[in-house]
């Protein structure tokens, strides 16, 4: 029995060491667990921080491109007024050219015939000059007539001479 208690003291002594060394095994591991778990913590924080941090300048980005598309519309929206208001007062003005511009191609239409009757004028007067060159030509080639008298007592303009004018400029 001794030795069966010198054996269960041994074995409780072996066992007693085992469990010692696996305990300090076990809490070297919790320690290193702890350790990880700690430093993994701090990294996740410091990454969080991080990804708030650059959120935020996104967002403050955002909002100062926001704020400077609102300015711009706003500056648009003003120029735009502007041009409405410019486009208001041509419109007035090609308003009263339209106007102009039918009396003025009246007055166009009235100088062109006015024009096409001057230029009658001028070839008869020119036809009238040359006919009368003609017989100015052969009147001093043959002798002189006297002009025949008319029934009344008046006498009768010679052949070949003008006719008198019978429309008149404007009509």
């Amino acid at each position: 029995l001794d030795l069966r208690a010198d054996d269960a003291d041994k074995r409780a002594d072996l066992l007693k060491e085992q469990d010692e060394r696996i305990e300090a095994a076990f809490l070297q591991r919790i320690a290193e667990l702890q350790d990880t778990f700690c430093h993994s913590e701090q990294r996740d924080q410091e990454d969080f921080r991080k990804e708030v941090e650059a959120r935020t300048r996104g967002d403050a980005e955002c909002l100062a491109k926001l704020t400077a598309h609102e300015k711009e519309t706003d500056r648009l929206r003003d120029a735009l007024s502007q041009l409405g208001v410019g486009i208001e007062a041509c419109s007035n003005d090609v308003r009263s050219l339209e106007q102009k511009i039918g009396t003025t191609q009246d007055q166009v239409l009235n100088l062109c015939g006015t024009v096409d009757l001057t230029q009658e004028y001028w070839k008869g007067l020119t036809r009238g000059i040359q006919e009368t060159h003609r017989k100015v030509t052969l009147a001093e080639r043959l002798p002189l007539k006297s002009p025949r008298p008319v029934a009344d007592g008046a006498s009768q303009p010679p052949r070949g001479s003008l006719p008198a004018l019978t429309k008149t400029v404007g009509a």
